[in-house]
Order: structure tokens, then C-alpha cells, then sequence
């Protein structure tokens, strides 16, 4: 069987199997995230240690790239970290915001040249899956502040699935889950 046959075939059987045993919705996303575990987990790897090193450095220059013109909230800059593909999407504690870049930017926008965004990354984890393929988690922390000094701040984790294309890495895939404050024990 050819290797795209079998990754075919794969996705197939394990969308199947997630489906009717985890009564997992199908989104346009899910083929593409089962087949990222499929060949990440059961595909024989076709990289090397240095070619696996070579991903994730460049991959750690690009979220470097990133954060500088996210910093200076360049929202025209910021999209273009993000892939204009149709298989696009961000979830954000586990609901959908985002189905194409430019929704990001409108969004990004829309906060007005008065607002100030500044978020810090650390213990910041890149896996390169594939030749072309990574993934990135990081523990973030962000405020949000306008010219009067008000504001607010919030952090979490970020997982992103990265596709290399011709105009470098690309945020094909997120998910942000914020933390939750610590629950107050009840008074007595």
C-alpha cells in the first residue's frame, strides 16, 4: 500500500473509530488533527535528529518573530503568522472563535490603536511531527491595557499546529485554555 493510501486509510478508520466510540463531533478540523496523531504516532519517521532540531529552531525563531510584532501591535504583521487555508481554526477554552485569519484580524482590530496588548511566553515546547509539520505549547501570560492605565491580565496554555509554507511557519491550528481562578473555599 503507498504511503498516502495508508494515511488514507488511517484517517478513515480512526475518524470511524472516534466517532462512534467518543461520539466525537466531525469538524473540518478533525481529519486534519487525527491525521497529524496518526502519522506522528504510528507513521514510520522520516526525520532525522538534526532535521528534527532544524524545525524546531526555526519554529522557536518564527514564535521570537511573533511575539515582536505582536508587542508592538502590528495586526497587519500578526496575520500573516497565521495560514490562509480552509482548514484554519482557533479555539479558545473550548469554543471556536476563529475559522480564517482574517477573523483573527478583526478581531485584533477591533480593540482600537488605544488598547496595548503584551504577552510573555515560557516553558515553551516544540515538536517537530513531519517534515513541514510541528507543534508548539507554551504557558503565556497577557494583559490588556488602554492609554488611562485600565486593564486586565490573564494567562493559560497555547497549543499550536504549525504547517511550513513557502512564506515560512504558519498557525494552521490553536487552542487556548485560560486558567481559571482559584475557586474560594466557602465561608463559615
Amino acid at each position: 500500500m503507498a504511503p498516502d493510501e495508508w494515511a488514507s486509510e488511517m484517517l478513515h478508520n480512526t475518524e470511524i473509530q472516534l466517532v462512534a466510540h467518543m461520539q466525537i463531533p466531525h469538524s473540518s478540523a478533525l481529519p486534519f488533527a487525527i491525521f497529524t496523531v496518526v502519522v506522528a504516532a504510528c507513521g514510520p519517521s522520516s526525520l532525522s535528529d538534526g532535521h528534527a532540531t532544524a524545525i524546531e529552531d526555526s519554529v522557536r525563531t518564527m514564535l521570537d518573530d511573533f511575539m515582536e510584532v505582536a508587542r508592538a501591535n502590528d495586526w497587519d504583521s500578526v496575520v500573516t503568522f497565521y495560514a490562509d487555508d480552509p482548514r484554519f481554526q482557533i479555539v479558545e477554552d473550548g469554543v471556536v472563535r476563529y475559522r480564517s485569519r482574517d477573523e483573527v484580524h478583526s478581531a485584533l482590530a477591533s480593540m482600537g490603536s488605544g488598547m496595548k496588548v503584551s504577552t510573555d511566553y515560557d516553558e515553551t515546547a516544540i515538536e517537530a511531527l513531519a517534515p513541514g509539520t510541528a507543534t508548539l505549547t507554551t504557558r503565556f501570560e497577557s494583559s490588556i491595557t488602554d492609554t488611562s492605565g485600565w486593564g486586565f491580565a490573564f494567562g493559560g496554555i497555547v497549543t499550536w499546529t504549525l504547517v511550513n509554507t513557502e512564506s515560512g511557519w504558519k498557525i494552521l491550528q490553536g487552542h487556548t485554555s485560560t486558567a481559571r481562578p482559584p475557586e474560594r473555599p466557602p465561608e463559615r
